[in-house]
C-alpha cells in the first residue's frame, strides 16, 4: 500500500487500519515523508518512540556497523563523518545553492572552519561522479580518509549486492561520529540529523551551499585568512547549534522539537486522544465484528497503557 506524502493521522485510521485489522499485516511502500509533520504532542512522542527507540537494524548490519565505529575510535578518539554526494550539475543550479558541494569544496570548508589536516574522516558515499579523481583533493586536504570499504572489505562482501544495507552501515558509523557533515538534502542526511538532535544535539554541519558557492568562485581573489573568516560567517546558523531552528519549524524527523520537556498531556491532547480512540473503536467493530472488536480493543488499550506508563517513567 502506498500512502500519500505527509498524510494526517486520520488517513492511517481510515485507510490503513481497516486493512491491518482484516489481514493482520500491511506493507507500506515509499515510507519517507508519509506522515504529516504537525501532529498532537502525544502522537509526536509516539513517533519519537518509533523512530529512535523501537526501530532497529538487523543484527548483522548492527554488528558490522559497530565494528567500523570501533576501528575509527581505535585510530582516533574523535572523527568526522561526511555523507558525500556529488553529481555534475548546471552552474545556475549550483549558484542557487541547489547542488551538493564538490568533495574538494567540502574539504576547503572544513579546513576554513578550523579542522586540521590530521583530522580523521569517515566518508559515506555511493558512486561519486568522477570517481577517485574527484575525491583526490579531499584526500590531500585530509590524509586520514576512510570508507567502509577501506576498513572492512572482506566483511562487506555479502552486503555488496544490497545498496540499502550498505547505506545502513554508513548510517551507523555516521550516527556515532563526533561531527556529522551533510552534503545533500536526501532522506538519510535529514533522518540522521534529526536522530542526532534527539540524542542530545550531537553536532551536524549543513553547508550553506548558496553563500559558499559564491565564495568558492572568488577563492583565488582573497588570501586564506579572509576566505576562512567569510566561510565561518556564511556558516552561522548551519553549524548544528542546539537552538539553531525554532521548535515546530521544518520537518519533524529532521528537527524534532523538544516536546518531551513539556508536561506529558493537556486538555487539547486529551480531546485528541478521545477522538482517536473513538475512531479506532469504530474501525475495530466494522472490520472484526462487535464482540471480537471490543475484546481486541480492550487488549490494545491495556497494552498501550502499559507502554505509556513505561514511557512516562523514562523506560523508553
Amino acid at each position: 500500500m502506498r500512502v500519500p506524502r505527509k498524510s494526517p493521522p486520520e488517513y492511517y485510521l481510515d485507510q490503513v487500519l481497516p486493512i491491518l485489522l482484516r489481514r493482520r499485516a500491511v506493507q507500506l511502500t515509499k515510507f519517507d515523508y508519509r506522515l504529516a509533520s504537525n501532529l498532537d504532542e502525544e502522537l509526536q512522542k509516539l513517533r519519537c518512540r518509533a523512530n529512535y527507540h523501537a526501530l532497529r537494524f538487523t543484527k548483522p548490519i548492527q554488528e558490522i556497523g559497530e565494528r567500523l565505529v570501533t576501528k575509527m575510535r581505535t585510530m582516533a578518539k574523535r572523527y568526522i563523518a561526511i555523507h558525500l554526494r556529488f553529481d555534475l550539475s548546471p552552474d545556475g543550479e549550483r549558484e542557487r545553492g541547489k547542488c551538493p558541494l564538490t568533495p574538494h569544496e567540502v574539504g576547503l570548508m572544513l579546513r576554513a572552519l578550523g579542522f586540521a589536516n590530521d583530522t580523521y574522516l569517515y566518508v559515506a558515499s555511493g558512486e561519486i561522479y568522477g570517481g577517485e579523481e574527484t575525491l583526490r583533493p579531499l584526500r590531500e586536504l585530509f590524509p586520514n580518509f576512510y570508507t567502509k570499504e577501506m576498513l572492512a572489505i572482506k566483511e562487506l562482501k555479502s552486503f555488496f549486492p544490497f545498496s540499502s544495507r550498505m547505506a545502513a552501515i554508513d548510517y551507523i558509523v555516521c550516527d556515532e561520529s563526533d561531527v556529522f557533515v551533510t552534503n545533500n538534502n536526501g532522506n538519510m542526511a535529514k533522518i540522521l540529523a534529526g536522530r542526532r538532535r534527539y540524542a542530545g544535539h550531537k553536532r551536524t554541519i549543513r553547508p550553506n551551499a548558496k553563500k559558499l558557492s559564491a565564495l568558492f568562485k572568488a577563492r583565488d581573489h582573497m588570501d586564506w585568512d579572509t576566505f576562512s573568516k567569510k566561510v565561518k560567517a556564511s556558516q552561522r546558523g548551519f553549524m548544528g547549534e542546539p537552538n539553531e531552528v525554532r521548535p515546530g519549524r521544518g520537518d519533524f524527523h529532521e528537527y524534532p522539537s523538544c516536546i518531551c520537556e513539556k508536561p506529558f498531556t493537556d486538555d487539547k491532547n486529551r480531546k485528541g486522544e478521545a477522538l482517536l480512540s473513538d475512531r479506532i473503536h469504530m474501525n475495530f467493530k466494522e472490520n472484526v465484528g462487535e464482540n471480537q472488536g471490543d475484546k481486541s480493543l480492550q487488549r490494545l488499550k491495556k497494552r498501550s497503557m502499559e507502554e505509556l506508563n513505561i514511557f512516562k517513567r523514562g523506560g523508553w
